[in-house]
């Protein structure tokens, strides 16, 4: 039998408690500190802006996919109402009525007012009753203050847009044809309208985003359009339009020539 001898343990060392007390850890200044805020700060600043763009970027985006489905059911239509492009507006009246039975939606406006209102004429079979479908208001509208214009001009006879040919509300509105459209892929079927203006932008420098009656969609500025018809002098027999006064951001829902003419220069 043997006896194993458990091996004495050394003593633990013992630090004297001055030496405890003056123990140094490191820490930052507030020199370093300051240092290190100063680039943070900095790297948002150069960061906001740039997400700022990416965003504004990604809305257009979505509004001219918006604007190309829009614009691709326009030749739907034609083939289901004979080869016409939407056309909502009574001769009767001033008034027309608009009705959405998927929301049970009745609205009154005037002439060419349908200009404005027509997803309401459109939404029970073109988008499965939504009269307030969510295309129907562009992503790049703050707090949804927007919506896609269709042009007058798919509402008259392209003579009541050349000023020597054009006679008095309600003689010329008609129905215009597909085929009438000799400039598809320059002539504005639905227009992007925003109605909080950036004050910060001058007025010739900001987007104008547009779908085609070929199907496509792009951005321009306001120097590549053609001026519109200048209708809105206050003296016109069409409500409508005294409403508001023809200027640039109108244009392309003023075509000279109506639907024969061409907005993109």
């Amino acid at each position: 039998m043997k006896l194993i001898l458990a091996k004495p343990q050394p003593e633990p060392t013992r630090i004297p408690a001055d030496a405890r007390r003056s123990k140094h850890y490191p820490a930052f200044t507030i020199i370093e500190v300051l240092v290190v805020l100063s680039i943070v700060v900095l790297i948002i600043a150069i960061l906001v802006p740039a997400i700022g763009r990416f965003r504004e970027r990604s809305r257009a985006s979505a509004s001219l996919a918006y604007l190309r489905q829009h614009s691709a059911l326009l030749s739907v239509y034609s083939d289901d109402w004979k080869g016409t492009l939407p056309y909502f507006s009574s001769k009767l009246g001033p008034k027309t009525s608009l009705r959405c039975n998927g929301g049970d939606i009745t609205l009154e406006t005037v002439y060419f007012g349908p200009s404005a209102f027509w997803n309401f004429g459109m939404a029970d079979i073109y988008y499965n009753g939504r009269c307030a479908d969510p295309s129907f208001s562009p992503p790049t509208a703050p707090h949804a203050l927007g919506r896609y214009d269709m042009p007058c001009t798919f509402m008259a006879d392209p003579n009541y847009f050349v000023r020597e040919l054009s006679e008095p509300i309600p003689n010329q509105l008609r129905a215009v044809r597909f085929s009438d459209v000799l400039y598809p892929s320059f002539k504005c079927a639905f227009l992007e309208e925003v109605f909080q203006v950036d004050a910060t932008m001058p007025p010739f420098d900001r987007p104008t985003r547009m779908g085609f009656v070929d199907g496509h969609a792009a951005e321009y500025r306001t120097a590549d359009l053609v001026p519109g018809y200048q209708l809105g002098d206050g003296n016109s027999t069409d409500l409508y339009y005294r409403l508001h006064p023809a200027s640039q951001q109108y244009w392309p829902l003023h075509t000279q020539s109506g639907v024969r003419g061409r907005d993109i220069r």
